[in-house]
């Protein structure tokens, strides 16, 4: 870190009085000219990160029921507006009330190849910060998924439960990319919410009871620190196709946020499986009302 004389060197500002350069930092503190993340000279890292936390939240600030969380995050897909999607969703609640005991208990390990949703043992604000970013991401992916299923039709069919495309399966990387990928953003202009609908009327897998789908969803509660985990069923139109999306919706406190748009709720309902791989973007003729 350099010395207040090496500071003083560098700076253009050098030549200014004392008090005019008070003055001229006390004006640019007052507008918000402020650090980002790195912090002024002198503070604690601790400190640092406290602030950028506090003045530079990702998460909004929450909801007062589960519908208007999911809403919020389709209002956001609907105006192509990732920082809304991203606002929607527990991102510093998720990271703050993460229980890693509990999160180790119910899937029976510590994943060093960190799967999704696992974060950093608590051990001060640099993993905290790791956590946050990491978090963010996940949620990002999930949205590029969602572009994928939008956007690149072609693609997404042509996996159909696959990793992969192979090159050896084409005369060239070009003609794969020719026949499998049909960018077309016009899509993304044409998204409409035709409505939301209680997972209750769709079809749910195998025989499980009430009880123990409640006791299911207490469990992955409890492990994330949420005081509630619940889902909704959102309809959308994209491109003149129908898709079902059903995010997990979890309150912490008295706020609602999106915690995943594929995640604990959706596997137990009967849908294609390949939703995983597009962001929970299910197409409407695969999901199937209940009995």
């Amino acid at each position: 870190m350099q010395n207040r004389a090496e500071r003083n060197r560098r700076c253009p500002l050098r030549n200014m009085s004392a008090r005019v350069l008070a003055l001229l930092l006390a004006v640019l503190v007052l507008a918000g000219c402020g650090s980002g993340g790195t912090g002024m000279a002198g503070s604690s890292t601790q400190e640092n990160g406290a602030a950028a936390g506090a003045a530079g939240r990702m998460e909004g600030e929450g909801f007062a029921t589960a519908e208007e969380a999911a809403k919020a995050y389709v209002d956001g897909l609907i105006a192509n507006d990732i920082d809304a999607m991203l606002a929607a969703c527990a991102i510093e609640s998720y990271v703050d009330h993460f229980d890693m005991e509990k999160y180790i208990e119910r899937i029976g390990a510590y994943q060093t190849i960190f799967i999704h949703g696992m974060m950093l043992p608590e051990a001060g604000e640099t993993a905290r910060r790791i956590n946050i970013e990491s978090r963010r991401y996940e949620l990002a992916s999930e949205i590029k998924n969602q572009y994928a299923r939008l956007v690149q039709r072609n693609l997404i069919e042509s996996l159909d439960g696959k990793p992969q495309i192979n090159v050896s399966d084409y005369d060239s990387a070009a003609q794969l990319l020719e026949e499998n990928f049909n960018t077309n953003e016009d899509v993304m202009k044409d998204i409409r919410l035709v409505s939301t609908e209680d997972v209750a009327s769709l079809k749910r897998r195998g025989s499980a009871s009430d009880d123990e789908v409640q006791d299911y969803l207490n469990q992955s509660a409890e492990s994330i620190g949420a005081d509630e985990i619940t889902a909704v069923a959102i309809r959308l139109s994209a491109g003149g196709k129908e898709y079902v999306l059903i995010p997990d919706l979890v309150r912490y406190g008295d706020k609602w946020y999106v915690c995943e748009a594929y995640g604990q709720i959706v596997p137990l309902y009967d849908h294609a499986e390949r939703g995983v791989v597009t962001g929970g973007l299910i197409p409407a003729e695969d999901v199937k009302p209940a009995d």
